[in-house]
């Protein structure tokens, strides 16, 4: 799901790139701890 999600970001112009990325850092941040606390 990350990398489709981040390869779809890619498609944006490079300002919205940037902004896309940091909120895909932090979503990505957040996915780990929920995975972790699942398993």
């Amino acid at each position: 799901m990350a990398k489709s999600f981040f390869g779809i970001q890619k498609c944006h112009p490079h300002g919205k790139w940037q902004v896309n990325l940091s909120v895909n850092i932090v979503m990505q941040i957040i996915y780990n701890k929920i995975y972790q606390e699942l398993s």
